[in-house]
């Protein structure tokens, strides 16, 4: 379950997921977590690192975008609803500045669709809504992943 505090099953899949199906898997890339609530950070490193992908995380916007100012990923999974700080889209502004053609997911639970909107014309390929499956979040990935390419 990603999202601890919450007890909506509708977003499950039934269906089993394989961790050894190739289509899941990643191949080492990196990814950054950006998101304020420390339960879903540790959640979602533990199911990235299952999908065979590098993980660092952070608690901020702000904390992305000291990160980034010498590093760089391969994609980022930022959550658009943080508080307090920059939410996930001014987090994107200042990373593309940075790294022009980020490729990024975004997340969340609560989110503005025109927000999102606003992101997605600025290059996020994807939004997920929380909770998501590790099933979910590695299909998405493949896709981006074959966007990298």
């Amino acid at each position: 379950m990603l999202n601890p505090y919450c007890n909506e099953k509708r977003f499950y899949y039934t269906r089993p997921m394989y961790l050894s199906d190739k289509h899941y898997m990643g191949r080492g890339e990196s990814i950054l977590v950006i998101d304020d609530l420390a339960e879903v950070r540790a959640v979602v490193s533990e199911m990235l690192t299952l999908l065979n992908y590098r993980v660092a995380v952070v608690s901020s916007g702000e904390d992305a975008i000291a990160y980034l100012t010498d590093k760089k990923v391969d994609i980022l999974m930022l959550d658009m609803c943080m508080d307090p700080g920059m939410d996930g889209l001014d987090t994107y502004r200042a990373i593309v500045k940075l790294h022009p053609g980020q490729k990024a997911i975004m997340m969340s639970g609560f989110a503005d669709t025109e927000r999102v909107r606003e992101a997605q014309a600025l290059g996020v390929s994807a939004f997920v809504w929380k909770p998501y499956t590790i099933e979910q979040i590695g299909l998405i990935l493949r896709q981006e992943r074959q966007r990298l390419c």
